[in-house]
Formats: C-alpha cells, structure tokens, sequence
C-alpha cells in the first residue's frame, strides 16, 4: 500500500489521521520561516530608512535646526509604525496557525 499524500489543505485532520504530525511540523516550519522573512524584510526597510535619514540629516546640518527635528520627528514615527506593523503580523500568523 503507497503512503497516502498530504493534503494541501486539510479541511478535518485530527491527531489520530495518518500524517498528521508531519503536517503539523510542516505548518509550524513554514510559519516559523514566514515570520523570519517578514522580519528580515522589516529589518531591511527599517535599516535603508534609517541610511537615508541619517543622509538627509547630513545634508539638513547646513539648514535651519527646525527641519533637522521634523527629519527625526519623521524617522520615530517611521520606526514606531513598522514596530506596530510587525507585532500585528505576528499576531495575524499565529491566529491563522491556530
């Protein structure tokens, strides 16, 4: 008898269905590496953000102070959103994983 494949998408799989630790493993490994590329790519942004920021700052040094804070004012509330952004992420993968 050939072992049965997975189904893509299981619709009812309880523990005593055949593959259903290996379906489980699976879901928790491909949750895991979703939420490590988000993070990647969140650190990413925030990293070139933060480049191009401390670049804009460099060139406002020669411009009035007022726009050197609003540069600042404007990187806090960029990090702050992707911080917010990333948690609901995460909060959205583990409530579809569940």
């Amino acid at each position: 008898m050939q072992p049965q494949p997975l189904p893509l998408f299981p619709l009812r799989l309880r523990a005593s269905d055949p593959g259903y630790d290996a379906w489980t493993a699976a879901k928790a490994a491909f949750k895991a590496e979703l939420i490590a590329a988000y993070d990647r790519q969140v650190t990413s942004l925030v990293a070139d953000h933060a480049t191009a920021v401390r670049q804009e700052e460099a060139e406002a040094e020669d411009e009035d102070e007022d726009k050197e804070g609003d540069i600042q004012d404007r990187a806090a509330v960029f990090h702050r959103r992707h911080a917010r952004l990333r948690e609901g992420f995460r909060h959205h993968i583990a409530s579809v994983a569940a």
